[in-house]
């Protein structure tokens, strides 16, 4: 699938790069937090096709979801970005940085949760972060 130029929005998108364990005043603790901290790389711009999961009944279901109001669903042409799940994504947010430099997922407006590839095309459905 190829997709118009006209109809690409310009936006930034980071991967996760590692997950650290929570640490307090610099020091280790034995204790499980239950989450680890996670650390995202710089964001990289994009162009791309965004709009609504669509009217469609077939399309949410096509993905193993139920149609909900925070999604939406960007298409790329097949493998030009290296989205993953857990990918966040900002379309008018403005970037925001951590005090270590790595991006702020709370200001990202997108996360990417679920990937259909095919043939021409990939498709993500992207949830909006309440932030």
């Amino acid at each position: 699938m190829r997709t118009l130029r006209q109809n690409k929005q310009r936006m930034y998108y980071s991967n996760i790069v590692k997950e650290e364990p929570l640490r307090f005043d610099g020091f280790d603790t034995n204790y499980d937090f239950g989450h680890d901290e996670i650390k995202f790389t710089t964001p990289k711009m994009f162009y791309a096709n965004i709009g609504n999961t669509g009217n469609s009944v077939a399309t949410p279901y096509e993905f193993g979801l139920n149609e909900a109001d925070d999604r939406m669903m960007i298409c790329t042409e097949h493998n030009k970005f290296p989205l993953e799940v857990g990918s966040i994504i900002w379309e008018t947010a403005e970037i925001r940085y951590k005090q270590d430099g790595s991006p702020d997922e709370t200001s990202a407006d997108y996360r990417v949760v679920k990937i259909r590839p095919s043939l021409n095309s990939d498709r993500y459905i992207v949830r909006k972060i309440q932030n």
